[in-house]
């Protein structure tokens, strides 16, 4: 009798352990506005929500190719801002994307977008430049430009990041040092500060849970 019990009593540990670790994944949040709408299924009136969208865009990538909002439908996507001559935030911020770069090679679904903020000096030649620099895998890493104002509307109201010139930033432009995760429909899922290294660790999580979805 003494030997079932214990057993028992380990099992019961050992299921509680479970439950408790599976109830720590917490689905990841939507960041952005929404709105409540209403919709008729099958007769019967029921809410739904409808999340932010990034919007749509055309870019050129690093090999003249024109990019454009459709390379998200499908995909997990990390996005961040820069320009090749920023001297402070961008070199961190690549490198920490060539980390996450290497540390997701098994997930299919993945990809990264560089937007440069500076695209009257950033070309398409010198963005391929400065993504060799930090030894980019272009197969599922893009370095974005288009015209200034379309960058600053996308970046401000598509991804909910701060960007602008400013003469007394170092570089003579300003950007948020956040990594964008977006999922697989388009929707922002994450916001995280590129000089947390457990910030990066939580991006990583995330995109791992994000691709949970493919299987």
């Amino acid at each position: 009798m003494k030997f079932n019990f214990l057993n028992l009593l380990f099992t019961s540990f050992v299921f509680l352990s479970v439950v408790s670790c599976e109830s720590t994944t917490k689905p990841l949040p939507f960041i952005g506005n929404h709105q409540t709408i209403e919709k008729n299924v099958e007769g019967k009136l029921v809410l739904d929500t409808i999340y932010h969208t990034v919007p749509d865009f055309q870019f050129i990538n690093q090999n003249n190719q024109l990019i454009t909002q459709d390379i998200l439908n499908n995909k997990i996507t990390v996005v961040n801002f820069i320009f090749t001559s920023c001297p402070t935030i961008c070199p961190k911020q690549t490198q920490q994307l060539k980390a996450i770069q290497e540390k997701t090679l098994k997930f299919e679904h993945y990809q990264q977008l560089s937007f440069t903020v500076d695209p009257k000096r950033d070309t398409p030649e010198k963005l391929k430049q400065f993504g060799l620099k930090y030894k980019a895998d272009f197969s599922n890493w893009h370095f974005l430009r288009a015209e200034q104002e379309i960058v600053y509307t996308l970046g401000m109201k598509g991804f909910y990041l701060g960007m602008g010139k400013d003469q007394a930033a170092e570089g003579g432009f300003f950007h948020s040092s956040n990594l964008v995760l977006v999922d697989q429909q388009k929707h922002i899922r994450g916001m995280y500060d590129s000089f947390d290294e457990n910030a990066v660790k939580q991006l990583i999580k995330d995109i791992k849970q994000l691709s949970l979805s493919y299987e």
